[in-house]
């Protein structure tokens, strides 16, 4: 008697792992978003801010992670990877990023709007304006 309620714990904790470990899988599967690998991709998820993942090349190359929902608008997750440009001050903004609060529905790259934006990235993007703004300025008063 003792020997049969000896393996049917036995059969209760396997099951329990497994159920267990089911679960674990569930909820990394769930919070782990996708990868897109077209823009067309990206702003369909981001029009409803479905999590994923998306990295734009171009000139400057940025990483793009859709958080989730914020009341009534998507946070996005913008980096700096690279920038292609040598010798341009955009080399200094590598690594650095920002988060993106876009309005649900809108699809567009969150740098297009740093107003929506806040992070180190913004306000390094910010100085780098206001400095090509004052160079202008110097030079058309040279004139």
């Amino acid at each position: 008697m003792l020997k049969k309620r000896g393996s049917y714990w036995k059969y209760l904790v396997v099951l329990f792992i497994i159920i267990l470990a089911l679960v674990l899988f569930v909820i990394l599967y769930k919070t782990t978003p996708a990868l897109c690998d077209t823009q067309e991709c990206f702003f369909s998820k981001m029009a409803i801010c479905e999590p994923s993942k998306f990295i734009y090349s171009g000139n400057i190359t940025f990483s793009y992670i859709i958080q989730g929902r914020d009341e009534d608008s998507c946070a996005i997750n913008v980096k700096l990877i690279r920038s292609y440009w040598r010798g341009n001050t955009f080399d200094s903004l590598k690594g650095k990023s920002m988060t993106c609060d876009i309005a649900l529905g809108k699809t567009l790259f969150p740098e297009e709007d740093l107003n929506n934006c806040h992070g180190e990235l913004k306000e390094k993007l910010q100085e780098l304006i206001l400095q090509k703004i004052h160079g202008y300025i110097i030079e058309n008063l040279a004139i």
